[in-house]
């Protein structure tokens, strides 16, 4: 299998403790440097590399198995980066993605500090998204949009799901620390979104054979 931006590492670990024959990449020699550290410790050697998701550096069809949890939709060209992926898939293969899903309580939340709040509500909740969610260019897809994505494979599966942002579930960061933001934190209804919003979690589970 390969793991499309290892990143901390966490998951990776989780494959080689399972048994696969594991294989990763990601675009920064830190993270690359950080989950060969934590291999190696567990007596592990792993196969891991710096490399570009839209320039993957293995042969068609190498793997079973590709996986990527929350990284392709911060590349610059995503439908490259998935076409990439299709091509070192085996036919038959299973990619196993995590992309962000439109609409979300996360991207409303972030249209209504980001925009609304501003007065700036022309700025619509996606622009919100690709602008104040993490890296800028951050992108999310409707399962629409997915299915035209993931054309090039045979079945998809998907799942929507809460994401952190969508039940506020983390600390606020710095610049989430207002008077306003704290009081936000405070009175947002977690649960009333927990048991009636599910259908707009930021998160897409996607579960696609080629």
């Amino acid at each position: 299998m390969l793991e499309i931006g290892v990143g901390a590492g966490t998951d990776f670990i989780q494959w080689l403790r399972n048994g696969a024959n594991a294989s990763g990449v990601d675009l920064t020699d830190a993270a690359i440097a950080l989950t060969t550290e934590r291999a190696t410790q567990e007596g592990f050697k792993p196969d891991l590399q710096q490399a570009d998701a839209e320039r993957l550096p293995f042969p068609d069809a190498t793997f079973d198995v590709v996986y990527s949890y929350g990284v392709l939709h911060h590349t610059p060209d995503t439908v490259k980066s998935i076409a990439e992926l299709a091509r070192v898939l085996k036919p038959g293969g299973t990619a196993r993605l995590m992309l962000y899903h439109y609409p979300s309580w996360t991207s409303l939340l972030l249209w209504g500090v980001h925009c609304v709040a501003k007065g700036k509500p022309w700025h619509g909740p996606r622009w919100a998204t690709y602008h104040f969610l993490e890296s800028p260019g951050t992108k999310s897809y409707t399962l629409k949009e997915l299915d035209a994505l993931l054309s090039a494979f045979r079945t998809h599966r998907y799942e929507v799901v809460f994401l952190g942002g969508d039940l506020l579930s983390y600390r606020p960061s710095a610049k989430y620390k207002s008077p306003l933001h704290k009081l936000a934190w405070k009175v947002y209804p977690r649960h009333l979104v927990e048991k009636y919003g599910q259908s707009l979690g930021h998160g897409t589970l996607i579960d696609v054979t080629k």
